[in-house]
Order: structure tokens, then C-alpha cells, then sequence
């Protein structure tokens, strides 16, 4: 088959190697451009560096804001030659919340033309994306539901607690509902040879291939990974580029601080909760919601069910008393 020996080569054995030409680096998925040809909610990039790339839009988000967790690129018609096209590309530091649209098996956006929809790509992503197909093993885990693509990848690393995730594997309905399967073993994908590339789209599978050391970032394993913390000595000390340095306590003792990685931390969900700008939330401090039910994926928390007493509605635990 010609789109097997250009495109990838995929081979299902005791070892998995992927090895793909024109797949993005941590793609997610695409949506539909504005009225105004631009993403619903977006930053500008740096315009003095370059964007002609999906990578070098990743680079210039980062490189532009290292809370730029998250690039969006697409190509669009040049005003001034209607026959050439010129690329765009926009940052954002969470995962943009409208509706997924369909893409070809690679990770590509175009699939009804140019000027119509953006693809979003993560910015530091432990994952490969392999494309989509049509079919998976019927021992593949049972399927739960999640917010949308970017949840399903954030809950397969926040329920990794022995840091053996070697796939995230997501698709969707008719209705528009996604569903996420987090496996650990290779058995769970069909060979190569019993299933398809097929377009990214309703009931296809998204499949994602981690390294099998990824795991989740969780308030305890980071306090002990802290312990004696450092003291700040200066307002100019920073954490690693990924991290945000949160004060341990509404008083700040001295100084003390934490690195967090408020893009998936439970407790410091979006920023820190202490400090100068509390903007984070306490994910596990929810009304209805206990710590095993809710998690923090792209800044937000994502509540996957509620305590007794409690529906769950619009994403948020009610009180059926109210």
C-alpha cells in the first residue's frame, strides 16, 4: 500500500516503533476558525520570529511566553496575491475550549481547504501522535467519558501512578461526547495490517504513544520531592520553564515556595492559590467533589462525577437540595 511505505511505518510486535513523516509533534486536534479567520480565544505570537512551520510556531509561542502551553497554526489566503497562502499561528496558555472538527489521518487541519480551520498542537507534549484509525483490540480497556481530546491526555498521565502508560486512545460520538481509553499494553491495538488510517473524525480513534515514564504531578509526591525547600532569595529566582513558583502558605514564610505545574496540579489548579495573585483553584476543596473524582487538565478543574447529595451539571456538583 503506497500511503503505508511514504507516510509511516508501524509495526506491531513485543517492541512498537513508530516512525512517521508529516505527523506533528503534539498534536491535538482541529476547530473551526471565526467569522474572522482567528480562533475563538487567542495571543499573538511574536511576530519578529519565525512561524512558517508548525514547529516554528510551537517555538515562537514559547519563546514568546513560557505559559504558552498551547500553539494553534493554520494557513490562510495572502491578501495581497489571492494565489499564494501565508501561515499563521496564535498561543494560548490553555487548550481551546470549542468544539473538535475533522482532520485528515496525520494530524492535518486542511481537509475542506484553507482558511477554515486551525490545528491546536501541545507546546511540551510527552506524547507521539500516530495518527487515526479505524479499529482497536477488542481488549482494549473499557472507554470513560472526558472533556474532548486534551482531557483524555492529561486523565491517561493523572491516573499513571506506576508510570506504565504506553497509549491514550480517544474518539467521539455523533452527539459530540468523547471517550478516552488509557492503555499499558501493545495487545490493545489491532496489527497493522487488520486496521486503517482513517480521517480524524466521529467513532475514529485518536491514538497518542507515550514512553512508558510519564506519570502524574501530584501535591504530595511534589512536597516530598521539596522537602527543605530553597529559600527565594531574590524576586528575579525562577523555577524550571514549566513551573510556577507558588508560596506554601497564605503567610508565605520567608519566602518558601514550591514549583508547581499549575497546568494539571489538583490543588493549584490554573495558578497558585497563595500569594500576591491567588488565581489558582483547590480542585479537591469543590463543593460535592471528593480528590478521586476530579482532576486538572489544562488549568481547569474537570469534575468527572460527584459525592452523594450531588448532580452533576454543567461540570460543577449541585445539591440536589437547592
Amino acid at each position: 500500500m503506497i500511503w503505508y511505505s511514504i507516510l509511516t511505518c508501524l509495526f506491531i510486535s513485543t517492541l512498537t516503533s513508530i516512525c512517521a513523516q508529516n505527523i506533528p509533534k503534539g498534536f491535538i486536534g482541529c476547530h473551526k476558525l471565526e467569522s474572522d479567520g482567528l480562533p475563538f480565544y487567542s495571543y499573538p505570537s511574536d511576530p519578529t520570529l519565525p512561524f512558517a512551520t508548525v514547529e516554528q510556531c510551537v517555538a515562537n509561542c514559547l519563546q514568546t511566553n513560557s505559559n504558552y502551553n498551547f500553539a494553534l497554526f493554520w494557513h490562510a489566503l495572502d491578501p495581497n496575491n489571492p494565489g499564494k497562502t501565508v501561515p499563521n499561528c496564535r498561543c494560548y496558555p490553555y487548550t481551546a475550549d470549542v468544539p473538535y472538527v475533522a482532520g485528515d489521518p496525520y494530524g492535518g487541519c486542511e481537509l475542506h481547504g484553507i482558511r477554515h480551520t486551525y490545528a491546536e498542537f501541545k507546546t511540551k507534549p510527552s506524547y507521539t501522535f500516530t495518527g487515526c484509525w479505524s479499529a482497536i483490540s477488542s481488549t482494549a480497556p473499557t472507554p470513560f467519558t472526558v472533556f474532548g481530546i486534551a482531557g483524555c491526555l492529561d486523565n491517561c498521565i493523572f491516573r499513571d501512578t506506576q508510570k506504565t502508560l504506553r497509549y491514550a486512545i480517544v474518539q467521539s460520538d455523533p452527539r459530540g461526547d468523547w471517550f478516552c481509553r488509557c492503555s499499558h499494553a501493545e495487545q490493545d491495538l489491532l496489527p497493522v495490517s487488520q486496521r486503517t488510517r482513517a480521517n480524524c473524525d466521529t467513532r475514529k480513534m485518536y491514538i497518542y504513544q507515550y514512553p512508558g515514564n510519564v506519570g502524574p504531578s501530584q501535591a504530595a509526591k511534589r512536597r516530598e520531592k521539596y522537602k527543605g525547600l530553597e529559600k527565594r532569595d531574590d524576586e528575579d529566582a525562577l523555577c524550571p520553564v514549566e513551573l510556577e513558583a507558588c508560596p506554601i502558605s497564605v503567610e508565605g514564610h520567608h519566602g518558601d515556595y514550591e514549583c508547581v505545574d499549575t497546568s494539571i496540579e489538583l490543588e493549584s489548579c490554573g495558578g497558585c492559590i497563595f500569594g500576591a495573585n491567588p488565581f489558582g483553584v483547590d480542585c479537591t476543596s469543590l463543593p460535592g467533589v471528593s480528590p478521586e473524582s476530579v482532576l486538572c487538565s489544562s488549568g481547569t478543574c474537570q469534575v468527572l462525577e460527584c459525592e452523594d447529595g450531588y448532580v452533576l451539571i454543567d461540570g460543577a456538583c449541585v445539591s440536589q437540595d437547592d
